[in-house]
């Protein structure tokens, strides 16, 4: 059986959009001049054509629909390889871009593929299935695992930092005038009433009167 290849494109702009365009930003605008090339690399090796793919969506988005389509085909065992011009046509975040190499790899239970899905990005000459792929793969994904560990450490650094100032952490203590409730509760003979009536949620201020009962104890 020959190699069955999805095309993906992706444009930023929204297919209504009236802005004009230099010639040279065509290919941010129009998916065809993509489409065109990665056709031509297709045919050029005798690979089957199963479908297009466009997305007319930012790079930074991973729910887009065409994209969806992609990656619920390739899970139907529909594709062989996913062909685009360039790796940000695909995702943009380096993290959003591993989960999706992860797709081609692992089915959705997460046991690899018999066969992991190649992506080819045509004008960057880069094919996963193929040793300089593979290697540019490892240096993707221990990017992206150096981005984590960095966020990590920042987070954590904020919040020593913010406990070494004596900051509270997480959500501010919300106010509750217990007196105005009460208050709202004699006129209205209802706690959920009440409660409404002060803008404070029933179950906060539940809460206060057990802490106010324990303090009196």
């Amino acid at each position: 059986m020959g190699v069955r290849a999805a095309l993906y494109a992706r444009v930023s702009t929204p297919a209504s959009s009236k802005r004009s365009t230099r010639d040279g930003d065509r290919e941010r605008q129009d998916p065809e001049v993509q489409l065109i090339k990665l056709r031509a690399y297709a045919k050029s090796r005798g690979w089957e054509v199963v479908d297009e793919y466009i997305d007319r969506r930012s790079g930074a988005n991973p729910d887009r629909p065409a994209l969806k389509r992609l990656e619920a085909d390739i899970d139907a065992g529909k594709v062989d390889a996913v062909l685009v011009v360039r790796l940000d046509r695909i995702m943009r975040s380096t993290a959003n871009f591993v989960q999706f190499l992860t797709t081609l790899e692992e089915r959705p239970d997460g046991t690899p593929r018999k066969r992991p899905i190649a992506l080819i990005a045509t004008d960057q000459n880069l094919d996963t299935s193929t040793p300089a792929g593979r290697l540019m793969r490892t240096i993707i994904m221990a990017v992206a695992e150096y981005e984590r560990d960095i966020i990590r450490d920042r987070i954590n650094d904020g919040l020593d930092k913010a406990r070494s100032e004596g900051k509270r952490l997480g959500r501010p203590r919300r106010h509750v005038d217990l007196d105005a409730f009460r208050e709202a509760l004699r006129v209205t003979g209802s706690q959920r009433e009440a409660a409404r009536v002060i803008g404070v949620p029933l179950s906060t201020i539940r809460d206060r009167l057990k802490e106010e009962e324990a303090q009196n104890v």
